[in-house]
């Protein structure tokens, strides 16, 4: 059975005791059910990025304990690996930095952000970042990451014979930078947020 991912955002509208009402998330990764609950946090939203060992992700459960106004799914848009077994994916030990990084696209250039994305993802092979993800809701983009980053080769073939994205990170970083809508002043385009708790299965 292969892994499941999902991303969130939602509003958290009380104050929790991280320990307590974390608990059952420290649970689930410790027995594997859940291999990944990492939460960060924007002015007063919390995203969260969740894989299961392939069961499907309740996050009314996994936060059970916590008071939310709503949790809202991020629609995946975009992976470099795609979902593989527990086996080739489970880590072998804990990232040094999670990383969930925001940007807001412009309203005309939704579906082009998009396309760029599916044709890359479809079109490139070999090793790459194993646990980039990047998920959408309304006009805003969640990026999940790990440090150091992970480069996998899952051996599976794109569904894409073409070979049309552009060839240097230079070149793709102009051709996005053309979509984005900054959050803040201080950046040209995706903002780092800030981690509260991470959890992680590991191998063994």
């Amino acid at each position: 059975m292969n892994i499941q991912r999902a991303l969130y955002r939602g509003v958290i509208v009380d104050d929790t005791d991280i320990e307590r009402d974390y608990s059952y998330i420290g649970q689930e990764t410790q027995a594997k059910n859940l291999l990944a609950v990492c939460i960060f946090k924007y002015k007063s939203e919390f995203f969260v990025y969740v894989e299961s060992n392939g069961g499907d992700i309740d996050i009314n459960r996994i936060f059970s304990n916590i008071k939310v106004e709503r949790w809202i799914k991020m629609y995946r848009i975009f992976h470099y690996v795609p979902d593989v077994s527990v086996e080739k994916w489970i880590r072998s030990r804990r990232p040094e930095q999670p990383i969930m990084q925001l940007v807001k696209l412009k309203d005309d250039m939704v579906a082009s952000y998009i396309f760029y994305h599916y044709q890359y993802q479809e079109e490139d092979t070999g090793a790459r970042n194993k646990h980039g993800y990047i998920g959408i809701n309304e006009n805003l983009l969640a990026f999940y990451l790990e440090e150091p980053t992970v480069l996998f080769d899952p051996q599976i073939k794109g569904k894409l014979d073409t070979h049309n994205t552009p060839p240097t990170s230079e070149e793709w970083g102009s051709l996005m930078q053309l979509h984005f809508v900054p959050l803040s002043d201080d950046v040209k385009n995706w903002l780092r947020i800030d981690e509260v708790k991470s959890f992680y299965a590991i191998e063994g």
